[in-house]
């Protein structure tokens, strides 16, 4: 039988971080005026202030948190630390042979970065959330995230 976390009685604070002032702060604004409705105390914000807060949304594209990604590492280890508990949404994910920079040596440091960005922001999360199947079997197949962690949510769909 699966234990719940939370107390019933208890309403579930969330805290929906995002540094994005514009499309991804939208995306972040949506979701969390669907976990309004379902009941749950969320806020959007671009600080990370998370201690009144049961669980830490982060929205994350790889250009705020770069390089590729590897500046969010920090952030989820002092969560874990904390323990809270941690969703990222990543909202695009590149397949390493899709992988474009302006020259093949950038290129290839970019897939080493990743290689070591995605799995390291799986293992200091409780769950990774993208947008379409593709992206999630992307993190399995090519950055071999265990496909327990990760979930589908798509975007707009409620």
């Amino acid at each position: 039988m699966k234990q719940n976390l939370y107390p019933q009685d208890k309403k579930l604070r969330i805290l929906m971080y995002t540094r994005d002032t514009v499309g991804i702060k939208s995306i972040a604004d949506d979701i969390a005026n669907a976990f309004k409705e379902m009941g749950f105390d969320v806020i959007v914000s671009d600080k990370l202030d998370y201690d009144n807060y049961d669980i830490v949304h982060i929205h994350m594209d790889y250009s705020q948190f770069h390089p590729w990604g590897l500046g969010l590492i920090p952030l989820l280890i002092k969560l874990r630390l904390d323990k809270k508990k941690t969703v990222v949404t990543i909202g695009t994910i590149l397949r390493k042979k899709d992988t474009y920079a302006r020259n093949k040596f950038l290129a290839y440091m970019k897939n080493i970065v990743l290689s070591i960005s995605n799995p390291l922001i799986a293992l200091f999360s409780d769950k990774v959330t993208v947008m379409v199947g593709d992206m999630r079997e992307t993190l399995i197949e090519d950055f071999h995230i265990n496909d327990k962690k990760i979930a589908v949510i798509p975007h707009g769909v409620y």
